[in-house]
């Protein structure tokens, strides 16, 4: 949830204190999808933490409730637990929402990652960008089928040769689960970052790539339509038409108006019609930690190079439902997955990002204290150790063993952080 530290009745009006928050979400009271939560607020006064934050749960989770039912009875088929609600960092920050005596121990964890997350490779379309390779290699081109099923714009199902230089192993968010991951498509990749001499332009793109560029070309018109394509790399001009000579630029008439003088504005973006974002030179490092977005808990996994049949590639996060963390090391991978899969960190991440679509967005580690790896601290290679363990454990299906490496990698994370034993016991319980 949002912090309401600036919460006002109109421009220049009364302060609003949020006094009291109900979170009824897990009730479900209205026969709707909405997250049901009931906010009182207090006329005059600004918002002073921590906030008294009530958490309502189902005593039987197939207990039906609804708005009719009478509030007696509610409240006898309900918990109501009382949690503090305060900004995780700044007073304009997400809330987060703990119960007093989990302060202690987890506020011990609040800090400055000092990694960066990112979030997956943007393919919109999926099907255009994400192919299934259905051939072996021919010289420098194989054979594949684009993954129309995929993804909400449905685009024509084609069969085409590509150039194997610019297609690489994909993971998305559903190929991830802990310890462990899996690839069953590629991703054509057309740039290296948004950067215009990372780029490969339209004419480059028809000499060296051929098929790769015939095969886009007949996809020119929904990848134009993209709205983020614009977002990021259209710019405004001054023309009030758009110019019958395009002079090799891509031009659109913006949807909004221009707030200095009420016309709609062109917008001209001097990339190529197949221009990704989400992109960089991060996205081909040959290790990485992904874990999905939107799902229950953090659930991560290292990713390595794969042996395709037209070569060794590194694996690229794809789409807006994977974030994930460029590693130099397989030592350093193993040791950064290790913190965000233990259960003091899910305890933490989920205390301000609630599970499902909120969680595991990529500046969930701007939160999140996390020391760069280094070989020389014993804790750091253990914790490698462990998760590499892990990993191997869970490909052998090995899983009673995967279970006593957890709760060994919960016990070196909450001495990493400073937790101590009553403090994990109390967290944990």
């Amino acid at each position: 949830m949002r912090a309401f530290d600036h919460l006002n009745l109109g421009s220049g009006g009364s302060h609003l204190k949020v006094y009291r928050v109900d979170d009824m979400v897990a009730l479900r009271p209205f026969e709707a999808s909405n997250k049901t939560s009931v906010i009182f607020l207090e006329k005059g006064k600004s918002t002073t933490y921590p906030v008294p934050y009530i958490l309502w749960s189902k005593k039987k989770k197939s207990e039906y409730l609804s708005s009719e039912l009478d509030i007696q009875f509610v409240l006898n088929v309900t918990n109501q637990e009382l949690k503090l609600a305060r900004p995780i960092k700044l007073q304009t920050s997400a809330w987060q929402t703990i119960s007093e005596n989990q302060a202690p121990g987890l506020d011990k964890l609040k800090g400055q990652s000092i990694y960066k997350a990112h979030s997956g490779v943007a393919v919109d379309p999926y099907g255009v960008y994400l192919v299934r390779q259905i051939g072996i290699p021919a010289g420098k081109t194989i054979l594949i089928t684009n993954a129309s099923d995929l993804g909400k714009t449905k685009v024509n199902s084609t069969i085409s040769q590509i150039e194997t230089d610019l297609l690489y192993p994909a993971v998305r968010g559903k190929d991830i689960a802990r310890w462990k991951y899996h690839t069953e498509i590629f991703v054509l990749i057309t740039n290296k970052s948004p950067r215009k001499e990372d780029q490969i332009s339209e004419k480059e793109m028809r000499r060296r790539y051929p098929n790769a560029y015939e095969y886009l070309q007949s996809f020119k018109s929904p990848l134009l339509k993209r709205g983020k394509l614009w977002a990021f790399y259209g710019k405004d001009t001054d023309l009030k038409e758009i110019p019958s000579d395009l002079n090799g630029k891509y031009y659109q008439r913006k949807r909004t108006t221009s707030a200095k003088s009420g016309v709609p504005v062109v917008q001209v973006i001097d990339v190529p019609f197949y221009a990704m974002r989400d992109i960089g030179s991060y996205s081909f490092a040959d290790y990485k930690v992904v874990w999905q977005m939107g799902a229950s808990e953090i659930k991560a996994a290292v990713i390595e190079p794969e042996n395709t049949t037209f070569g060794v590639r590194p694996v690229l996060p794809c789409t807006g439902t994977v974030s994930y963390v460029a590693c130099q090391s397989h030592e350093e991978a193993f040791y950064i997955c290790a913190c965000p899969n233990s259960k003091l960190a899910n305890l933490f991440f989920c205390s301000f990002s609630s599970a499902g679509r909120g969680l595991g967005a990529p500046s969930i580690l701007k939160q999140i204290k996390l020391h760069r790896f280094s070989p020389s601290n014993p804790m750091h290679q253990e914790l490698a150790d462990l998760a590499a363990k892990c990993h191997s454990s869970v490909s052998c299906n090995q899983l009673d063993n995967v279970m006593e490496l957890e709760k060994k990698i919960d016990l070196v994370t909450a001495s990493l952080w400073g937790v101590n034993e009553s403090e994990l016991n109390t967290l944990l319980g």
